[in-house]
Protein backbone atom coordinates (compact mmCIF):
# COMPACT_ATOMS: atom_id res chain seq x y z
CA UNK A 1 0.00 0.00 0.00
CA UNK A 2 0.84 3.78 -0.15
CA UNK A 3 2.92 3.42 3.44
CA UNK A 4 4.91 0.34 2.44
CA UNK A 5 3.31 -2.18 4.59
CA UNK A 6 3.15 -5.37 2.71
CA UNK A 7 0.32 -6.52 1.69
CA UNK A 8 0.91 -9.65 0.30
CA UNK A 9 3.73 -12.55 1.07
CA UNK A 10 5.60 -15.30 -0.64
CA UNK A 11 5.95 -18.55 0.86
CA UNK A 12 7.77 -21.55 -0.68
CA UNK A 13 8.24 -24.54 1.28
CA UNK A 14 9.95 -28.10 0.64
CA UNK A 15 9.69 -31.05 2.28
CA UNK A 16 13.07 -32.45 3.38
CA UNK A 17 11.81 -35.50 5.94
CA UNK A 18 13.54 -38.24 3.31
CA UNK A 19 17.00 -36.10 3.34
CA UNK A 20 16.85 -35.94 7.08
CA UNK A 21 16.12 -39.31 7.44
CA UNK A 22 18.58 -40.10 5.35
CA UNK A 23 21.14 -38.22 6.85
CA UNK A 24 19.76 -40.21 10.32
CA UNK A 25 20.62 -43.59 8.72
CA UNK A 26 23.97 -42.13 7.11
CA UNK A 27 24.95 -40.91 11.30
CA UNK A 28 23.76 -44.14 12.48
CA UNK A 29 25.87 -46.33 10.32
CA UNK A 30 28.99 -44.12 11.33
CA UNK A 31 28.17 -44.21 14.79
CA UNK A 32 26.62 -47.54 15.48
CA UNK A 33 27.75 -51.34 14.81
CA UNK A 34 24.94 -52.53 12.51
CA UNK A 35 24.23 -56.21 13.84
CA UNK A 36 23.96 -55.25 17.37
CA UNK A 37 22.95 -51.42 17.02
CA UNK A 38 25.38 -50.66 19.73
CA UNK A 39 27.87 -47.37 19.92
CA UNK A 40 30.91 -48.43 17.30
CA UNK A 41 35.03 -47.97 18.29
CA UNK A 42 34.33 -44.40 16.69
CA UNK A 43 31.00 -43.39 19.22
CA UNK A 44 33.45 -45.02 21.57
CA UNK A 45 36.09 -42.45 21.18
CA UNK A 46 34.14 -39.37 20.63
CA UNK A 47 32.06 -39.69 23.70
CA UNK A 48 34.82 -40.91 26.19
CA UNK A 49 36.89 -37.78 26.31
CA UNK A 50 33.96 -36.33 27.27
CA UNK A 51 32.65 -38.16 30.02
CA UNK A 52 36.73 -38.36 31.24
CA UNK A 53 36.33 -34.12 31.68
CA UNK A 54 33.44 -34.58 33.89
CA UNK A 55 35.53 -36.37 36.21
CA UNK A 56 37.58 -33.72 37.83
CA UNK A 57 40.40 -33.94 40.34
CA UNK A 58 38.70 -32.24 43.19
CA UNK A 59 35.55 -34.48 43.06
CA UNK A 60 35.73 -38.39 44.12
CA UNK A 61 33.78 -39.38 40.89
CA UNK A 62 35.97 -41.61 38.66
CA UNK A 63 35.20 -43.71 35.55
CA UNK A 64 36.08 -47.75 35.13
CA UNK A 65 36.42 -48.64 31.38
CA UNK A 66 35.94 -52.24 31.35
CA UNK A 67 37.31 -54.18 28.13
CA UNK A 68 35.32 -57.77 27.70
CA UNK A 69 36.51 -60.17 25.20
CA UNK A 70 34.58 -63.01 24.63
CA UNK A 71 36.04 -66.64 25.04
CA UNK A 72 34.86 -69.10 22.51
CA UNK A 73 33.53 -67.17 19.94
CA UNK A 74 35.09 -67.73 17.30
CA UNK A 75 34.82 -71.84 17.75
CA UNK A 76 31.30 -71.41 18.13
CA UNK A 77 30.89 -69.41 14.74
CA UNK A 78 33.09 -71.61 12.87
CA UNK A 79 31.42 -74.81 13.97
CA UNK A 80 27.75 -73.20 13.35
CA UNK A 81 27.90 -71.10 11.34
CA UNK A 82 28.03 -67.40 10.76
CA UNK A 83 23.98 -67.02 11.43
CA UNK A 84 24.59 -68.32 15.02
CA UNK A 85 27.46 -66.48 15.08
CA UNK A 86 25.46 -63.41 14.99
CA UNK A 87 22.18 -64.25 16.63
CA UNK A 88 24.37 -64.99 19.55
CA UNK A 89 26.41 -61.54 19.55
CA UNK A 90 22.72 -60.32 19.65
CA UNK A 91 21.60 -62.27 22.38
CA UNK A 92 24.87 -61.47 24.44
CA UNK A 93 24.18 -57.36 23.40
CA UNK A 94 20.62 -58.13 24.72
CA UNK A 95 21.99 -59.59 28.18
CA UNK A 96 24.58 -56.85 28.69
CA UNK A 97 22.52 -54.05 28.11
CA UNK A 98 19.53 -55.04 30.58
CA UNK A 99 22.34 -55.78 33.10
CA UNK A 100 23.75 -51.92 32.92
CA UNK A 101 22.43 -48.81 34.40
CA UNK A 102 21.12 -46.00 32.53
CA UNK A 103 23.97 -43.51 32.61
CA UNK A 104 26.64 -46.64 31.24
CA UNK A 105 27.98 -47.22 27.82
CA UNK A 106 28.47 -50.42 26.02
CA UNK A 107 30.18 -50.21 22.55
CA UNK A 108 31.03 -53.03 20.35
CA UNK A 109 34.57 -52.28 19.45
CA UNK A 110 35.56 -55.80 17.18
CA UNK A 111 34.49 -58.67 16.13
CA UNK A 112 33.67 -60.46 19.92
CA UNK A 113 35.03 -58.03 21.81
CA UNK A 114 32.91 -55.00 23.93
CA UNK A 115 33.79 -51.91 25.96
CA UNK A 116 31.84 -50.57 28.45
CA UNK A 117 31.84 -46.92 29.81
CA UNK A 118 30.53 -47.19 33.96
CA UNK A 119 30.73 -43.37 34.61
CA UNK A 120 29.90 -42.02 38.52
CA UNK A 121 31.86 -45.10 39.97
CA UNK A 122 33.86 -43.82 43.28
CA UNK A 123 36.28 -46.93 43.47
CA UNK A 124 37.13 -50.22 40.95
CA UNK A 125 35.46 -52.10 44.60
CA UNK A 126 31.91 -49.91 43.60
CA UNK A 127 32.68 -51.39 40.04
CA UNK A 128 33.43 -55.16 40.45
CA UNK A 129 29.51 -55.96 41.29
CA UNK A 130 28.58 -54.67 38.04
CA UNK A 131 31.21 -56.88 36.23
CA UNK A 132 30.21 -59.19 37.98
CA UNK A 133 26.18 -59.31 37.02
CA UNK A 134 28.21 -59.11 33.11
CA UNK A 135 29.69 -62.04 33.79
CA UNK A 136 26.71 -63.91 35.79
CA UNK A 137 24.28 -62.52 32.28
CA UNK A 138 27.03 -64.80 30.24
CA UNK A 139 27.38 -67.52 32.24
CA UNK A 140 23.62 -68.35 31.43
CA UNK A 141 23.40 -70.64 28.45
CA UNK A 142 22.37 -68.85 25.39
CA UNK A 143 19.48 -71.07 23.41
CA UNK A 144 19.95 -70.76 19.95
CA UNK A 145 18.38 -73.27 16.83
CA UNK A 146 17.37 -75.51 19.73
CA UNK A 147 21.20 -75.92 20.87
CA UNK A 148 22.40 -74.61 24.09
CA UNK A 149 25.73 -71.95 23.86
CA UNK A 150 27.77 -71.57 26.68
CA UNK A 151 30.09 -68.09 26.81
CA UNK A 152 32.29 -66.94 28.44
CA UNK A 153 34.41 -63.77 28.80
CA UNK A 154 38.01 -61.97 29.30
CA UNK A 155 37.82 -58.96 31.17
CA UNK A 156 40.00 -56.02 31.87
CA UNK A 157 39.45 -53.00 33.78
CA UNK A 158 40.72 -49.80 34.20
CA UNK A 159 40.12 -46.62 36.26
CA UNK A 160 39.78 -42.56 35.45
CA UNK A 161 42.08 -40.98 36.16
CA UNK A 162 44.30 -43.61 38.57
CA UNK A 163 45.73 -46.10 35.42
CA UNK A 164 45.71 -43.46 32.49
CA UNK A 165 46.45 -39.74 30.99
CA UNK A 166 44.15 -39.96 27.75
CA UNK A 167 41.30 -41.96 26.10
CA UNK A 168 43.63 -44.57 24.33
CA UNK A 169 46.02 -45.08 27.32
CA UNK A 170 42.96 -45.70 29.09
CA UNK A 171 41.12 -48.15 26.79
CA UNK A 172 44.45 -50.16 25.94
CA UNK A 173 44.92 -50.55 29.86
CA UNK A 174 42.04 -51.71 30.14
CA UNK A 175 42.51 -54.72 26.82
CA UNK A 176 45.85 -55.77 28.99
Amino acid sequence: DEHGTPRHYVCLASDISDKKQYQHQLEQQAYHDLLTGLPNRKLLFDKLPELMARCYPETSQRLVVAYIDLDGFKQINDAHGHSIGDQLLIAITRRMRMTLREQDLIARIGGDEFAFILPGIHSQQEAEPRLAQLQACLATPFMLATQQHYMSASFGVSLWPQDATNADELLSNAEQ
